[in-house]
């Protein structure tokens, strides 16, 4: 996949992320956001999460360990992780501004996404995004083990309806079979 490898060369790159999702996330945009950011940490990236909606109630059970920011940082990130995200808009009003002006890795699942990113990894064969985003880290080198992986299984059973959906391929249980095992 020579998307994938260009996409962890950019993170291997940049130092300094914003990670955000759609708002009032589901299972696999607030279990793919946390797992990015649990990835980027194990990089050594400097990485804040975003989400203008916050944690709704019925995941507040997660308490992540980094906060999830609801208002934009003072500093600027060298670049935007977009996950999830059907289209721009779908990331809120508050992020819009940057949308427009910061490198943006548009990550997504979703079909009909019009390529807003600065680069695009859409995989409409995906099940998940937190599937790509464990793609994402084999492609780094970074085993899908703790939170990483509990939020890459998160999203996994979030938007494969507990594996029923038809949207299960054998790579979908694969990833969630490694996870098990590690």
């Amino acid at each position: 996949m020579p998307l994938l490898k260009q996409i962890a060369e950019q993170i291997r790159d940049a130092d300094n992320f914003l990670v955000l999702s759609h708002v009032s996330p589901d299972g696999d945009a607030l279990g793919s956001m946390l797992a990015m950011g649990e990835l980027l940490d194990a990089l050594g990236k400097k990485v804040r999460l975003f989400n203008e909606s916050g944690i709704p109630s019925r995941f507040e059970w997660l308490a992540p360990k980094r906060e999830i920011l609801r208002e934009l940082p003072a500093d600027e990130p060298d670049i935007l992780v977009v996950l999830d995200c059907g289209s721009s808009e779908r990331a809120g009003s508050v992020i819009a501004p940057w949308l427009e002006s910061k490198k943006v890795l548009n990550i997504d699942h979703h079909l009909g996404n019009p390529m807003f990113g600065t680069m695009n990894w859409v995989e409409q064969r995906a099940s998940s995004v937190g599937e790509m985003v464990g793609m994402l880290a084999r492609k780094l080198g970074v085993p899908l083990v703790g939170l990483l992986g509990e939020y890459v299984y998160l999203a996994l059973i979030s938007d494969t309806g507990d594996f029923c959906f038809n949207n299960t391929r054998p790579e979908t249980l694969e990833m969630a079979a490694e996870i098990l095992r590690l």
